[in-house]
This record gives structure tokens, sequence and C-alpha cells, in this order.
């Protein structure tokens, strides 16, 4: 049955695939490139280089498939898929093959997780490596060799390692390990064994990074990323206080909005895109099962796994310097696995006769119906989104542009990535230049800049595209002057 859903998930996802989306992804894809044919990758410092735990199986994933939207977002198909099967043997773990199932069944079309997975982002890898840690915590107390506890405790503390690689916010999972001990009663030599592998592994990599020139090239990064957010603070205030709830829980702020009825049924729809309606299953659930399981040991270390990462999103620091929040969605992905978890022991105790079983079975129903319909949505907002740079780009490959004069970072970033990096096309900023030195092909962005009348008439309008218009510097006109068209 498991491998029914897990076939059902990679059919939903690749049905659904959104390929290279957010600015994020952008910047992955040119590192992991970078990685490949560049010399002095070790000497470019920022958050996106340093997360070599998502860069490095990018780049092998791109060497071995070429450079495409497909190769580059392998990896995290993978490791959604993957997180589905291990959510899977952990149910198994905690309670039983039923819990196993309902929960992998639940993740593998809970609209986040879905589409996530088809997009170059750390929200959809960490997950599955902080998920596997969690099972071979949980696996090393069943078995009866100390050796074999001790290999798998060591393997948790590589899987840290590598998600901690990945997105910086997976060491917290070692608060979930010390109540985890706390709970046992006795601080076993072996645990400490999960942090002592995290330490070597992290040491072995900063070796390596001494041998490229920069001991501390990790911690640079952090500074970088603290630069950032200097520039571009984003303070406590900035994240509304409980701003996840309002993501997981949409309906009351809904209300609150509600000026008509009309309204409010469209909001009501839209807001829930994210999640769909799970949450308020996982309410529900959540209650039923922690007053059937509060004693439970394995339960109220997995509703840990679930409530430390949640107060961590919700209060936490992205800063090392300074207490700075940044809240978004999609990081609500890592209380996934965990949420489901939950959602499937609560639906197992309530279902004690004939009658629940069928109750349960059309409100899973219902769920799998609505949860579709949602990842279609967001699966079209990002097709939407992307549009006008694929099209745009596409019409400029179709002139040979090669000196593209861009509005913002933005389209620089992305128009590298169409181009595939190739070194004979050049991006210049259009800020960094007077309009008389601007030259061959430039991209006027009516969102992000404006520009006068004046100095577009300097220029040969050659096509638009929604909100962008795409014009030719004077002097090289000449063939391309008759072939003008717009970009349909």
């Amino acid at each position: 049955m498991i491998f029914i859903i897990l076939a059902f998930a990679i059919l939903l996802r690749i049905y659904f695939f959104s390929g290279i989306v957010c600015l994020d992804d952008f910047a992955y894809a040119e590192n992991a490139y970078r990685l490949l044919h560049s010399g002095n990758y070790f000497n470019q410092i920022s958050q996106y280089t340093t997360r070599i735990g998502l860069v490095f199986p990018v780049a092998l994933f791109q060497a071995s498939f070429g450079m495409n939207e497909w190769s580059l977002v392998l990896f995290s198909l993978i490791c959604s898929v993957g997180t589905i099967f291990v959510v899977y043997l952990i149910g198994c773990q905690l309670f039983n093959k039923k819990v196993g199932l309902i929960a992998a069944f639940l993740l593998s079309f809970l609209p986040q997780h879905a589409i996530l997975s088809t997009e170059l982002l750390p929200d959809s890898i960490v997950p599955f490596f902080v998920a596997l840690a969690f099972y071979l915590l949980l696996k090393q107390e069943k078995v009866n060799s100390d050796r074999i506890k001790y290999i798998l405790c060591m393997l948790c503390g590589f899987f840290l390692f590598w998600a901690f690689q990945v997105r910086e916010i997976s060491i917290v999972f070692f608060l979930v390990c010390l109540i985890y001990a706390i709970l046992q009663r006795k601080i076993k030599l072996r645990y400490v064994s999960i942090l002592l592998s995290f330490l070597v592994f992290t040491l072995l990599l900063y070796l390596f990074y001494l041998e490229k020139g920069n001991f501390l090239w990790q911690i640079d990064g952090f500074k970088y990323h603290d630069q950032i957010l200097k520039i571009n603070p984003v303070s406590y205030q900035a994240a509304k206080i409980f701003d996840n709830l309002e993501w997981m829980f949409p309906l009351p702020a809904v209300l609150s909005r509600a000026t008509s009825l009309n309204y409010f049924i469209k909001d009501f729809v839209f807001s829930h895109c994210v999640f769909g309606f799970f949450y308020y299953l996982f309410f529900i659930a959540f209650v039923y099962s922690l007053v059937h399981y509060r004693r439970n040991k394995q339960y109220i270390i997995l509703a840990s796994w679930f409530l430390v990462f949640l107060l961590y999103l919700e209060f936490g620091t992205t800063s090392l310097q300074e207490y700075s929040i940044i809240k978004r969605d999609r990081y609500l992905a890592f209380i996934s696995p965990p949420a489901v978890l939950i959602t499937a022991i609560g639906l197992q105790a309530f279902v004690i006769n004939r009658r629940r079983k069928i109750v349960c079975g059309i409100v899973l129903f219902f769920f799998l119906i609505s949860s579709v319909f949602y990842i279609r949505m967001g699966w079209q907002g990002n097709i939407k989104g992307i549009e006008k740079y694929r099209t745009t780009f596409s019409f400029l490959k179709s002139l040979d542009a090669k000196n593209i004069f861009v509005t913002d970072q933005i389209w620089s970033l992305r128009g590298r990535f169409y181009y595939k990096y190739r070194e004979d096309v050049k991006f210049f900023f259009l800020d960094e230049h007077k309009p008389e030195e601007v030259e061959d092909y430039i991209i006027i962005d009516k969102e992000f800049k404006e520009y006068s009348e004046e100095i577009q008439g300097r220029w040969e309008f050659m096509g638009r595209f929604e909100d962008v218009a795409i014009y030719k510097a004077s002097g090289r006109m000449n063939k391309e002057k008759k072939n003008k068209r717009l970009l349909k």
C-alpha cells in the first residue's frame, strides 16, 4: 500500500511541475553551476553559496543530466517523496502500520508539500533529513546490539549535520533530542554521540574549507546574511505576531476582513491555498489524540518535534547579531511531517467502529479533492508568476541579444539562468548607465521601475508582454527593425 501512495505522490508532483520559480531558486541554480564551472567558488560568500547540503547534490544532478529545470529540482523531488516514506516508517515505529499509512497518505497531497517538491528551495529538503534523524532516534531504542545503537545515533547526527548544511534552523532539532533524553530519565552516552557525530562532520567540513582558503567560510556566510538584514531590516515588528497561525488557520482573519458575502467566499477560498483545510483537521486530531495519549512518551516526543519547530518559527531569530524574525509560509514545511503523524494518530484513535470509519473516509476524501484543487491553484500561480520572464528571454534569445540592460537584480539573475550562464551574454543595470551609454537591448519592467517617455523615445520599441516592454537602443537596428514583433 505504501508504494501505491508513493506512486500517487510522484505522479501528482510531476503533473503539477513548477520548476525554477522564486528568486532563491535562481540563486541556488547559479551557485550549482558555479560550483561545477568556476575555480573560485569558495571565494564567494552568501547564504546561498554556503548551503552546500543543497548546492552540492544539485550540482551533481546538473552534471549528470544537464542544465535544465528538471535536473535542478530532482533532488527536491526525491527528498519530498523520501519524506513521505520516512513518515510512514515513523508511524509504524511509534504506533502501527495504519498510522504510518494514513500519515503518508496525508503528506502525499498536502498542498504546500506537493508544490515545494518541484522548486529549488531548502524548505522541501530539510524535512526529509530531520525526519530521517527522528526515525533513527526512535529506531536505536528498538535494537538489541549496543554497537548498532551507536551507529544509528551517529547516523542521526550525520543527517542533522546535512540538514544544517541546507538550512540552519535544523539545529533546533537538538532541543527535541534533549527532550527525548529527559523523557528517558537518563542521559545515555549514545545520545551524546549524536552531538559528537554532528560536530565531527562539521569539523571535517571546516577543514575542507581551510584547504580551500577560508576555515570560517560558512560563518562568513552567516555574517553576510546579517549584513543583508541590516540593509533591508526585517524586525520582529515587521513580521506580525502569530503570522504562522494565520497561515495555518486563515478562517478567523477571513471573518475579520469580511465586508460582504461575496468577498468572504472569495477570500475564504484563496486564503487556504497554502495548506488547504488540513490544519483544521490537525487541530481536532491533536486535541483528540492528546486526551488519549498524553502519558505516552512516544507521543510526547512527537508533539515536542512539532511544537519546538513551530515556536522557533514564530519567535526565533534569523540573525546571529540581533533579534530579527523573518516569516514565510513555506518555512512551515518543517512542521508538516510531525503534523501529519499527529493527525494520523488522532484519526486512528477516533475510528473505533464502522460508522466512524465511514465518517473518516468521507473526511479524507474531501481533503484529497480540496487539496488537489489548491495544488492546482498554487501551480497556476507559479506558472503565471514566471511566465513573463520565460517569454521575455525566449524572445531576446531569438534576436540573439548579447548586451541586455535590466531594471534590477531579479531580471539579471533570471536572465543568466535562461541563457544558461553564457559568457558572451552580459547583463547591465540601467541605473548605473546614462541613457546615451545604453546599447543593444533594454528590458523595462513597469512593476519595478518607471522611465520617462523622453528616455524611452530614444529607443526602438521591440515588443511587450504584460507589463514588460523590450527596446532596442538606436544605432544597431538595421535587420531587426524589419522583424519587429510583439511577444505573445
